[in-house]
């Protein structure tokens, strides 16, 4: 993300490639591709059915060394768009235990971001 569009983004996105775990959506787990303050978005190759205006737990596992230990989330869908091979979903991250790793882990992103906004200037 350039540093224009990181200054015009109320919540910048990041790119992202982490195991995620949500039973009671899908039964096989999911790769979380980006994250924002607020949200997330995560592919599952086949979901079950699952009500969009409920609340579900997600177990999030970020790299091994990045520091930071699983956490658990608590996420409500906000879109959804289905293939015949796999489910995107973008959740929104409500405040649960596990929301402030979860923000502190996205904190970093934002932190490596100012930094090299900081090299280029």
């Amino acid at each position: 993300m350039d540093k224009e569009n990181f200054e015009k983004r109320r919540s910048p996105r990041f790119n992202v490639f982490l195991k995620a775990i949500a039973e009671k959506i899908s039964q096989f787990s999911g790769t979380l591709e980006d994250i924002s303050e607020s949200g997330c978005k995560v592919r599952f190759p086949k979901t079950d059915v699952f009500d969009m205006d409920e609340e579900y737990s997600m177990t999030v596992f970020p790299q091994p060394n990045s520091n930071f230990n699983d956490f658990n989330l608590l996420v409500k869908p906000c879109w959804t768009k289905q293939t015949t091979d796999e489910t995107l979903i973008g959740f929104h991250v409500l405040h649960s235990p596990g929301y402030k790793q979860f923000s502190n882990y996205v904190a970093s992103f934002i932190a490596k971001m100012a930094q090299q906004n900081e090299r280029e200037d």
